[in-house]
């Protein structure tokens, strides 16, 4: 016959996780945050030439003759355009130096510049 052993979860048990799950949060938390440029700007060309510079730490709202672009939260988007497949407009906020919005009807190209945490990587893929 086989004994079976229990085993009671005492109060140091309980410490010892509790602290090493902060520690592994923290270690996370401190990892991400690694890298990221707080003073973020999107760039706005039209054209093949720099058209303006935008800061995205001030929410704003521009109005750009063909498209109305939208700052809000270390985000941009274009909120309205007036291209017919309104794919700018669908593409949603971008907030990483990875990511872009490409309105190629009106010739426009929203990027955020900045070091990106994957400027190690020629390419991602999901």
């Amino acid at each position: 016959m086989k004994r079976q052993i229990h085993y009671k979860v005492s109060k140091v048990d309980w410490i010892l996780t509790i602290i090493l799950l902060s520690i592994s949060v923290g270690s996370l938390i401190s990892y991400n945050n690694m890298g990221l440029d707080n003073d973020k700007i999107a760039l706005i060309y039209k054209n093949n030439g720099l058209l303006m510079e935008v800061d995205l730490s001030k929410d704003e709202v521009i109005d750009l003759a063909e498209m109305v672009v939208e700052v809000k939260k270390d985000r941009v988007r274009a909120l309205k355009a007036d291209c017919p497949h309104q794919i700018c407009v669908h593409a949603g906020w971008i907030s990483s130096p990875s990511q872009t919005i490409v309105c190629v009807t009106n010739k426009v190209l929203i990027e955020i510049s900045g070091k990106s945490p994957d400027a190690d990587y020629n390419a991602i893929s999901y």
